[in-house]
């Protein structure tokens, strides 16, 4: 004889299971079942309504069939109160001035221990180098085994980048090095440091910061290799940064293929030879939930700063390239302009405080460097770049006044969509036309 099954539904927090037993099981066996801790008193059973269930009532005789149960006091509250505690145990106040009061200061020994000398903009020994590098080390190790630091993806960038800067302590001061040279010594150092930071602690971030250095240091060695021209590197930088952040959301969360399986038509169709085995969908629970989500913020926070970081960098060093009397001039301005509108309108797929406010401060640095450069001051005058600066901040004002509480009206959004496609058109093909690639292949077709 088949036993006769009822169903009932478990809340457990966010957590929701759907559960069939047999008719007559009480509501202590089925928490039982579900290896749910029912000692103490910590966990109470109750209705949708508040009501607490008798855990020996049995379920399709004293509860009904599709009986929908609540438990208070169960794992996600315990979670919560974890978190809580931790909370109160390391407040947020401290390991943050505590974090930034150790970047400036490594900051301060990286510059005027090991780079201001190679530069000449401080004579000191090498004595005192090799103490400013041994200093540096300590420091940024000491910072990077606080767990603080690494969950931060601003603290694994700068120590790796700190780390990155000691090889740099073996380059001669005397001779006259290029600023590619010690980039570049720089980039591979911040690789290694990257990647024994990745083999002791394996974490999204981390993984994502190796990348990073990797595809730096490939960059700079084919640049040096080939001979080309920095400022037209940096130009293509700058519209590939532009490029890049619009894709921070996709590239920061990642949904494994099995997930987007349709598994009834996997499950009805019968396979081929070659098919590969389809594994079980993994159970969806609270923790790997916030765990996805973890990652995917630590990785987007990553990806924006280092994006922010180079496109400044590629604006101030291509910035020569701005002349409006030329046209490649007038595209290298195009370019400038097209990325820095780009940027601006990137923070409205961003949900995070840094991804709505770096690549805006990144797009109003970019304007400010491409109207203050030498081309533009010295054709259109520096009242005439004044004046357009001022306007400008005050059109950006006056949009953000507009916009109201509720945010910005459906045709605002439709034109910044308009605009944003736009400017990631044209920004790569103005970086292109602005390096020179156009006429050097011009000039060697003919």
């Amino acid at each position: 004889m088949v036993a006769q099954l009822a169903s009932a539904t478990l809340l457990d927090g966010p957590l929701r299971q759907d559960l069939s037993v047999p008719q007559g099981t009480t509501v202590a066996g089925l928490l039982s079942i579900l290896k749910v801790d029912t000692s103490g008193g910590l966990v109470r059973v109750t209705r949708v309504d508040g009501t607490p269930v008798d855990p020996s009532s049995t379920i399709g005789v004293d509860l009904p069939s599709g009986v929908l149960l609540a438990l208070s006091g169960g794992r996600a509250n315990s979670e919560a109160l974890t978190r809580a505690a931790g909370r109160v145990v390391s407040p947020w106040v401290r390991p943050t001035v505590a974090t930034l009061t150790l970047s400036v200061l490594v900051a301060v020994l990286v510059i005027t221990t090991l780079l201001a000398p190679l530069f000449a903009w401080l004579p000191l020994s090498w004595p005192v180098r090799g103490v400013g590098a041994a200093l540096t080390l300590v420091l940024s190790v000491g910072a990077l085994t606080r767990q603080v630091v690494r969950d931060s993806a601003a603290g694994v960038l700068v120590g790796t980048a700190a780390l990155g800067t000691i090889p740099t302590v073996v380059l001669p001061v005397g001779w006259e090095l290029s600023g590619q040279l010690v980039l570049l010594c720089c980039a591979w150092g911040g690789l290694l440091a990257a990647v024994a930071l990745w083999v002791f602690h394996r974490t999204a971030t981390t993984v994502t910061c190796v990348g990073l250095w990797a595809l730096v240091a490939v960059v700079g060695t084919g640049t040096a290799l080939t001979g080309a021209s920095s400022q037209a590197v940096w130009a293509v930088t700058l519209g590939l940064c532009a490029l890049g952040l619009t894709i921070v959301p996709s590239l920061s969360f990642r949904i494994p293929d099995t997930q987007l399986l349709d598994l009834p038509l996997v499950t009805t169709s019968a396979p081929t030879v070659r098919a590969p085995k389809v594994s079980a969908p993994a159970k969806i629970t609270p923790a790997r939930i916030r765990r996805s989500l973890d990652e995917a913020h630590g990785r987007a926070n990553l990806l924006v700063i280092a994006l922010c970081v180079l496109a400044l960098a590629a604006a101030v060093d291509a910035a020569a390239l701005v002349d409006p009397t030329t046209w490649q001039g007038r595209c290298a301005l195009a370019l400038y302009l097209s990325s820095a509108a780009a940027l601006a309108l990137v923070p409205r797929s961003l949900r995070s405080p840094l991804g709505r406010i770096a690549p805006r401060a990144t797009a109003v640095a970019i304007v400010v460097v491409a109207l203050t450069c030498h081309g533009m001051t010295s054709t259109l005058g520096t009242g005439v770049v004044a004046a357009i600066l001022v306007l400008s901040g005050t059109a950006f004002a006056l949009a953000n006044a507009l916009a109201g509480p509720d945010g910005p009206t459906a045709l605002v959004r439709r034109l910044g969509d308009i605009v944003q496609s736009f400017s990631l058109l044209l920004a790569l093909p103005c970086a292109i036309y602005a390096s020179g690639a156009f006429t050097r292949v011009w000039q060697v077709a003919s």
